[in-house]
């Protein structure tokens, strides 16, 4: 046990290292026509408010953060006056995040605008998740390839390759999904890459729907019975499924802070108690005077839309009546209500944050949809073989 712990922490650890190094080399290299395109990108995200889609505009969940987007941008562009070193620690006085998403962002400037870009992103997310589903729909069959992209679909799917801040988590949950699918993997594989996937997270992610790199990957790995243990009982794949659990965690905290520790040493700064005081007000819901329970109803209803909140409570009723029955008839799916949950506590425990951004942290919900029209499926599928044995 130890040695896979510090095993998992040099993984971590040497993460942090090369994501340093990447970054100080990517700010090392400068060029006019990163300038122009930062220039000429900032005219397409405006920093006022968060912007609506065209006439999806009524749908809170259809909000592109613009906002964010231009922060990007402009943590993109060199800091005159510093260093390749400094300008990778401090990223424009946002220093608690990684920002590793101006690895590709810089480069790619060098040679194409903001609108290519977006073109890019569309090609390689449309791409890897087709792949994904092509290889869900082999091992499962169709229904699960189908129903998992129907639960895309209340979340503006084709929305997400359209905001750089969007498209990072789900690239990654697509990227595992499509390595643990492509081929068996073993128990230890497994294991590295959940810390290896929420290490990525928290290097280019900002907080908008991380949890999708540990959800998305389980649902496939649950569906397509691809958990290590030959005897699948219920116990194995919740334990299983807890440990992969941690694991994420682990790399998703352990790379967050090596960054505060990293900028603390360099800046001269204490950035682990400006990262610590920023988490208590994600945690807490007082700043906005709502409820932890408000916040999960929020993020219900983005993903539903305003219009049809009306079926939120039915829907979690009729979930809560299926669920009982499977779990009885099927153990091995408590995992899979599990993985169901995950979204709702995260919600909960962060609810100051997912309150304020739930335009854009709903999408967590994709992979519990999917899981539950995955159990009204097998629900119907029991009723089905009992009434053919009767």
């Amino acid at each position: 046990m130890i040695r896979r712990c510090l095993k998992y922490a040099g993984i971590v650890t040497g993460m942090s290292v090369i994501g340093m190094v990447l970054l100080i080399l990517v700010y090392s290299f400068d060029h006019p026509s990163i300038g122009r395109n930062i220039a000429h990108g900032l005219q397409y995200v405006p920093t006022e408010h968060w912007s609506a889609y065209g006439v999806f505009g009524m749908f809170r969940g259809a909000l592109l953060d613009t906002p964010t987007e231009n922060t990007m941008l402009r943590t993109a562009a060199l800091e005159q006056g510093k260093s390749a070193l400094m300008n990778a620690v401090s990223m424009h006085d946002y220093e608690r995040y990684w920002h590793g998403y101006v690895l590709v962002l810089r480069p790619l400037l060098r040679f194409i605008p903001l609108p290519a870009i977006y073109v890019l992103n569309m090609v390689v997310f449309y791409a890897l998740f087709a792949w994904m589903l092509v290889l869900l729909g082999k091992r499962t069959g169709t229904a699960y390839a189908v129903m998992l992209a129907v639960s895309f679909v209340p979340a503006f799917f084709f929305l997400i390759p359209l905001c750089m801040q969007f498209v990072s988590v789900f690239l990654i949950a697509f990227a595992v999904s499509v390595f643990f699918l492509a081929k068996e993997r073993s128990y230890e594989t497994k294991c590295v890459l959940f810390v290896v996937a929420g290490a990525l997270t928290s290097y280019f992610d900002f907080l908008t729907a991380p949890l999708v790199t540990l959800t998305l990957p389980l649902c496939v790995l649950l569906a397509a019975g691809l958990y290590s243990r030959k005897e699948q009982t219920a116990r194995s794949l919740l334990r299983e499924t807890l440990v992969f659990a941690c694991l994420w965690a682990f790399g998703y905290f352990g790379l967050w802070m090596m960054k505060w520790i990293i900028a603390s040493l360099l800046l001269h700064r204490n950035m682990i108690a400006d990262g610590m005081g920023q988490m208590l007000t994600r945690v807490g819901a007082q700043s906005r005077n709502i409820t932890r329970t408000q916040a999960v109803w929020m993020n219900l209803e983005t993903y539903t839309s305003e219009y049809l909140s009306c079926l939120i409570l039915p829907a979690l009723a009729v979930n809560a009546i299926i669920a009982v029955p499977v779990c009885i008839r099927r153990p091995q799916w408590m995992a899979m209500v599990l993985v169901e949950l995950m979204p709702l506590v995260w919600f909960a425990v962060l609810s100051n944050h997912t309150a304020i951004h739930c335009f854009m942290t709903y999408r967590m919900l994709v992979p519990s949809v999917f899981i539950m029209l995955a159990m009204i499926k097998e629900c119907l599928s029991m009723v089905s073989g009992r009434a053919a044995h009767d």
